[in-house]
């Protein structure tokens, strides 16, 4: 038996269907009843609890790994909410772990590595210097510590942290549903020549590296950057994105330059008000969206053997299908 948490979530959702069609006994956490029948349908066993709920991991025995996914992401609550779950939930998930003796796949994020988008391509690996965060970018700081607390109660056991980048997928309700209900206004924005490739990773191929990692003896004790499933670029990503609507969407050319100019004094509003970044700040996404992936995956490649065989031209359009069937009224998931 597995333990999952986040079993409702984007990547959660696709582990336990992962699991469940290679054969492997889940338990998922949840919290209520509709999450319950979520997982249910995943073919998971549903039990009650918060991760950050001591009690709740007292309870929890027979399993031979724990895979935790769950996370406030985007949230714009207070740092102690982001402390309370993504904090000192993977510590008492790893804490537990230690305890069972048992292996925890931790999925973290390339959150950790701080303002990488002036990088060459591809040039930051698990090795790679973190670089300073600004106080006021809960997620980044969150998950950067959530790894610390992983490697302290691990304690030299077993334990693997997966670093994503930008994840999407079924059960999107984060990231694909913005841009949805951008593009249904028939247009989208395009920074610079839209050729370089995005930072952009498919949920399934996470799911696939969790099943890699749990099939591993050397995966122990270390973090890997699960980044590099698949190229797509702007122009690319917005024709799939027009794919999966059916509908023309307008491009709109924006010189790099202006959109970073334009960023970066929306940054500046932001700070001198004193706003919370829920994931990062507006230059850092002007950056993503321009295209440059600057992690690289080859630790995961070479040695968990993670081969994901997503196309995310495909992938895409058939993701933003579902996003809109699900909830047409407002073209977006919410799930995740």
């Amino acid at each position: 038996m597995i333990f999952v948490t986040g079993g409702t979530g984007l990547v959660g959702q696709h582990v336990l269907q992962r699991l469940s069609i290679s054969g492997n006994a889940s338990t998922a956490l949840v919290r209520d009843d509709r999450s319950a029948d979520i997982v249910r349908s995943l073919g998971a066993k549903p039990v009650r609890g918060s991760i950050e709920d001591p009690g709740m991991w007292r309870e929890v025995r027979d399993c031979r790994a724990i895979v935790h996914t769950a996370a406030i992401i985007a949230a714009r609550v207070p740092w102690a909410r982001f402390e309370r779950i993504n904090v000192r939930g993977t510590a008492l998930a790893a804490r537990r772990a230690s305890q069972l003796g048992v292996p925890i796949i931790h999925i973290s994020s390339v959150a950790v590595y701080g303002r990488s988008g002036e990088t060459p391509d591809r040039s930051v690996a698990e090795d790679s210097p973190f670089r300073p965060l600004p106080e006021r970018e809960f997620y980044a700081r969150s998950k950067r510590l959530a790894e610390e607390a992983l490697w302290e109660e691990a304690a030299g056991g077993a334990a693997c942290a997966l670093r994503p980048c930008v994840v999407y997928g079924r059960a999107d309700r984060l990231f694909l549903p913005k841009i949805v209900a951008l593009a249904k206004r028939g247009w989208l924005p395009q920074v610079g020549n839209g050729t370089r490739p995005m930072a952009i990773v498919h949920a399934e191929s996470v799911a696939e590296a969790v099943c890699c990692a749990l099939g591993s003896d050397v995966a122990w004790g270390r973090a890997f950057n699960v980044t590099n499933d698949d190229d797509i670029t702007p122009a690319e990503f917005i024709q799939a994105v027009a794919s999966g609507l059916g509908r023309r969407i307008r491009i709109i050319r924006v010189p790099e330059w202006a959109a970073l100019a334009a960023a970066g004094l929306d940054d500046t509003l932001r700070r001198t008000l004193g706003r919370t970044y829920p994931v990062g700040s507006v230059t850092g996404a002007v950056r993503w969206w321009r295209g440059g992936n600057p992690y690289r995956s080859t630790a995961a490649h070479e040695v968990l053997s993670w081969t994901p065989d997503v196309r995310h031209r495909t992938a895409v359009a058939e993701a933003v299908r579902q996003s809109c069937d699900e909830h047409p009224a407002r073209g977006s998931s919410t799930a995740g």
